[in-house]
């Protein structure tokens, strides 16, 4: 997903790779971020957000209206872009 500078959510790339559907609240206008996607070797995890935290941010009209385009335009119900705890090849 690539969102526009201002729709980030102050979110880095690895967190918004590894949103999920579930981790987006429209109704209380929040992310929750649970995880990253980041390079381990030649290969993409999930791992747990910098200094191992999960956190809450709060998410911008503009953001709520990006991340529903998005989800609309691909699909309801999917996991994170790799899907949960796998591994996939560069």
């Amino acid at each position: 997903m690539q969102l526009p500078r201002d729709a980030a959510a102050g979110l880095r790339q690895g967190e918004i790779f590894g949103l999920a559907e579930e981790d987006i609240d429209f109704d209380e206008m929040v992310i929750h971020v649970r995880r990253q996607v980041k390079k381990l070797g030649k290969y993409f995890v999930f791992a747990l957000p910098k200094s191992d935290m999960e956190r809450t941010v709060l998410m911008s009209e503009g953001t709520a209206l990006t991340l529903r385009a998005h989800i609309d335009a691909t699909g309801r119900g999917r996991t994170p872009c790799l899907g949960r705890g796998s591994t996939a090849h560069q």
